[in-house]
């Protein structure tokens, strides 16, 4: 396959065509597919423009060039000096690779270790789950880091206390791959509030205080009253029995 890209690129050198960014050229005057740049009716593409690959696909007995944005499955890219173009994965079972000696990908039923295709993990590893196609050292847990602590509240309120309690959570990045449990992913602790005090309760307390001095105002303003009436009634008690005193006298003489 080397071979042949370099009897294209010798083709493509040896017919001397100059191209500017835009024109499209082929060797015989017909217009190329998109992407292409130099084509003939017998090989299809020759070279392509700067962002495409040219892909060689086998049509019976001939290949033909094509230009493609990206590389199919089973191909990567590579260029030389502006020649970019796929290869075909040398790996057995690959479906991506990233070179010509390392899978990113593997088919079906089949796990990717090292950049190989291998049909089980090997012992230490495992895929974590049943989707996952690439094998992993095996972990108890993999556990996130620690969020800051929240704030200092109890019973729902974060003044009014003297102290509460704020906690931190963390989360599980990669579950268990064996029978091991997982650490603790909450965390509290005893905290001093801010605010002793809250604003509402202090301007509650402050209107119970009025409250309460009006009514013992009221209490006091009513006990006056009250004097004032028993003082009344006790003065005309003594009047009347005065006056009743003196009659008696008058008559008993």
């Amino acid at each position: 396959m080397h071979r042949l890209h370099l009897t294209l690129y010798l083709t493509m050198v040896i017919a001397g065509l100059a191209l500017d960014g835009r024109e499209k050229r082929t060797l015989y005057g017909n217009q190329c597919p998109r992407g292409c740049r130099i084509c003939s009716p017998a090989n299809g593409c020759v070279r392509c423009k700067s962002r495409f690959f040219l892909l060689l696909r086998r049509t019976h007995m001939r290949q033909i060039g094509v230009c493609v944005l990206s590389c199919p499955l089973h191909h990567y890219g590579t260029g030389n000096r502006g020649f970019n173009y796929c290869t075909k994965c040398k790996i057995e079972k690959c479906d991506i690779c990233f070179n010509k000696n390392y899978c990113t990908r593997c088919v079906d039923n089949y796990v990717e270790h090292r950049g190989q295709c291998i049909n089980q993990c090997p012992e230490g590893t495992s895929s974590q789950n049943e989707t996952s196609q690439k094998c992993l050292p095996k972990v108890d847990c993999g556990i996130d880091e620690w969020s800051p602590w929240g704030v200092c509240a109890k019973k729902g309120r974060t003044c009014g206390f003297k102290y509460g309690f704020q906690s931190r959570v963390r989360a599980i990045k990669l579950p268990s791959s064996s029978a091991g449990r997982c650490p603790p992913i909450t965390d509290n602790r005893r905290c001093r509030m801010i605010h002793r005090f809250c604003p509402e309760i202090i301007s509650n307390e402050s209107e119970l205080g009025n409250k309460r001095k009006n009514r013992n105002r009221k209490r006091k303003n009513d006990g006056k009253r009250q004097w004032k009436r028993k003082k009344k009634l006790r003065q005309r008690n003594e009047t009347l029995v005065a006056k009743v005193s003196n009659r008696l006298n008058d008559l008993l003489i």
